[in-house]
């Protein structure tokens, strides 16, 4: 909630720039979910018609799109009172990576990360956790997966990209929902490293 409460008075804070004309054309290097990196439920949903969706636990914002340069214009169409309905961001788009700067005002930036509907092959399986070898972590192929000891697992959905797993837990196990982590798979060893908390890693090894 706190995280919401942050949103929200920021983009009610843009609200006092005067709006600017939403311009630009769609870009397929934009179109899918991109998931913001303090916490990965918060995403983006890009569509290639050019319209596209703001999304929190809490509720659905919906809006046009478009890009021109380095400018990405987000047209809101159902802005709060006060709050702006043409956005300009400057945008970065490296390593599966979206960083999006307000040109309303240049201290407010976020950073998303793209969220494919695929699963790594080389994940599958049953890893085993080396600081606790009955503490596993199961990646299933159809996006399900558990973690815990036995008999107390907690249940999670996944998806990967690049070097990065996407999971949600329902419990906010590590602080948040939408979890991401980096990842790093060398024979049997897995590595695992946060991106929403610093010197959070953990190593595994394959038992199935």
């Amino acid at each position: 909630m706190k995280k919401l409460i942050l949103l929200i008075s920021v983009l009610t804070a843009l609200g006092i720039f005067t709006a600017c004309g939403n311009s630009g054309e769609v870009d397929e290097a934009f179109i899918g979910i991109w998931a913001w990196d303090r916490d990965g439920v918060y995403h983006y949903n890009f569509l290639y018609d050019g319209t596209g969706e703001r999304v929190f636990p809490e509720f659905t914002e919906t809006f046009e799109w478009g890009v021109n340069d380095d400018t990405l214009f987000i047209n809101r169409d159902y802005p709060g009172t006060g709050e702006i309905r043409n956005e300009r961001w400057t945008f970065v788009l490296e390593d599966y990576a979206l960083t999006l700067t307000s040109q309303h005002d240049e201290t407010v930036t976020w950073t998303y990360f793209f969220v494919s509907e695929a699963q790594d092959e080389y994940l599958v399986g049953t890893w085993s956790w080396d600081s606790d070898h009955d503490y596993t972590l199961t990646f299933a192929a159809e996006g399900t997966g558990r973690r815990g000891h036995a008999g107390e697992q907690e249940a999670f959905t996944w998806t990967s990209n690049a070097n990065r797993i996407h999971i949600h837990s329902h419990n906010a196990t590590y602080g948040v929902r939408g979890e991401i982590w980096t990842f790093a798979i060398t024979g049997d060893a897995l590595h695992i490293a946060s991106e929403q908390a610093d010197n959070f890693a953990f190593n595994y090894t394959r038992v199935s």
